[in-house]
């Protein structure tokens, strides 16, 4: 099973490295804008909990 971080790499190769016509690009380009928001907000989730475990200053 793939990670999002995993897609996101994989469509950004495919988009740099593979002949693709234009509405091909136009849906990895796509599908890799809705991965790179998908991955912020669990990045996001992740450093909030992260902060609530954090010993005092």
């Amino acid at each position: 099973m793939l990670t999002i971080h995993d897609q996101i790499d994989q469509l950004t190769r495919e988009i740099r490295d593979v002949v693709l016509t234009d509405a091909e690009r136009a849906a990895a380009h796509a599908t890799l804008t809705l991965l790179s928001a998908e991955q912020a907000k669990l990045d996001a989730a992740f450093d909030a909990d992260l902060a609530a475990y954090a010993p005092p200053d």
